[in-house]
């Protein structure tokens, strides 16, 4: 009795597992990318992409910036800046740039 009711159990959680990854939509699979690859908004830490900002080729990471109007995350390249002590004081950012392969 006790193996037919952890099989039932196992076969209801496989179901709930399948049917909620089969409801994630486009743009939520969009945003756990983001999420998963950029560092988030407050963050002064790298995330775990580099990028290279076009114009003046400096070198950065993945940061998620605002969401704008239709909920959508922007991903930008934050730039650190350092003070003379060489701590991090901050990020300036570029929104024209690659990302760097790992």
């Amino acid at each position: 009795m006790a193996r037919t009711s952890s099989a039932i159990w196992m076969a209801l959680a496989l179901v709930a597992a399948l049917s909620s990854a089969a409801m994630a939509t486009d743009q939520s699979q969009y945003q756990s990318l983001v999420k998963k690859y950029a560092a988030s908004p407050s963050s002064l830490h790298p995330g775990k992409t580099a990028c290279l900002c076009s114009g003046d080729i400096h070198v950065g990471w993945l940061q998620q910036g605002p969401t704008n109007a239709q909920g959508q995350i922007i991903v930008q390249c934050g730039l650190p800046t350092f003070d003379a002590s060489g701590n991090n004081t901050g990020l300036s950012f570029c929104t024209d740039f690659i990302t760097i392969a790992r």
